[in-house]
């Protein structure tokens, strides 16, 4: 079951976090993959045309990153040198075509580009990446998923690696808006924990409050329901009570915490069982816009042996998630 934490008192649990100095933009970095193919970036571009309606470009200023693959891969069954050199100014021709597209789309979204840069994928370039990121003081990582047309991300784990070890709030993009008129819809799960309410009060930094309806989900995970031998010896009747009565006080905790800060608070819910694949379940049905997410950043064996809601959330095919450290 998930408690209220005492250690700290409700008043500063509810204080909102240093707002960004006035006229100052967010930083943030782009990595799209730039494909070696004519049809490089089909798909990527309806969702780098929709960032804008989660993070204000006037507001922002974009790093781009060019993600490459190698230009040899596929060639392996070239022997005549002439044929490989033909296919290799191919490939460099159509690399060059498609970064001049991803700048247009990126400036038809409304954004300003303030650095580019590119990387090949490789296991070797990710630290070079998250180094980058740090170095530059980075505020908000964007990447596009693997399950959009024409974007291979995934290969290698690359995508998913980069967003289990950043260090910053990252954004992953796997598909179009649901909602394209009114507000959009985002599926807020929270907990009790340090990570969930850092979470709240970064996020209307990171995205357009004005823009966003929050249905805030907690996950309630009694043991006692999970024990054959204990569970006919519990009142059920008094543990759904103490359930609803702790979602009750997280619910408006984080409604002090968001409010403020100009969120529209559409609904709440009430989860039994795993977090991760309840809230996933209930993005299923609902179909939002964008799941938020808190993360503690566990890296290392703890983070295998603990795992996390958000790492398992990303791994999720169909949903744009948020996930803030």
């Amino acid at each position: 079951m998930t408690s209220n934490p005492t250690s700290q008192s409700t008043e500063s649990l509810t204080q909102p976090a240093q707002t960004r100095a006035a006229g100052q933009k967010l930083k943030l970095t782009l990595i799209v993959e730039c494909e070696l193919h004519p049809w490089a970036g089909a798909g990527v571009d309806s969702l780098i045309a929709e960032l804008g309606s989660f993070v204000p470009p006037s507001q922002s200023e974009l790093s781009l990153i060019y993600a490459i693959p190698d230009m040899l891969t596929g060639l392996h069954h070239l022997h005549d040198t002439q044929n490989l050199e033909d296919c290799l100014r191919e490939r460099q021709k159509n690399h060059e075509e498609a970064t001049a597209k991803l700048r247009r789309e990126v400036a038809v979204a409304g954004f300003e580009v303030t650095s580019e840069q590119a990387f090949p994928i490789s296991s070797d370039s990710q630290q070079s990446i998250l180094d980058y990121l740090k170095d530059s003081k980075q505020e908000l990582l964007v990447l596009c998923g693997n399950h959009a047309a024409g974007s291979h991300l995934g290969r290698d784990h690359f995508l998913m690696n980069l967003t289990s070890h950043a260090s910053i709030p990252t954004l992953l993009l796997k598909r179009k808006l649901s909602h394209t008129a009114g507000a959009m819809q985002a599926l807020f799960g929270i907990d009790a924990s340090e990570a969930s309410l850092t979470a709240a009060r970064k996020l209307g930094e990171i995205v357009s409050a004005d823009r966003i309806a929050l249905t805030l989900a907690t996950v309630q995970s009694p043991a006692f329901q999970e024990n054959a031998v204990l569970a006919p010896y519990v009142n059920q009747d008094i543990l759904s009570e103490a359930l609803e009565a702790n979602a009750g006080i997280l619910f408006e905790m984080f409604t002090d915490l968001l409010k403020p800060q100009g969120f529209t608070i559409a609904d709440f819910k009430v989860l039994i069982g795993s977090p991760a694949s309840e809230l996933g379940y209930l993005a299923e049905a609902s179909h939002p816009d964008l799941i938020v997410v808190g993360s503690h950043n566990q890296k290392g064996f703890l983070a295998w042996i603990m795992g996390s809601v958000s790492s398992q959330l990303v791994h999720w095919d169909t949903h744009n998630i948020l996930v803030i450290r």
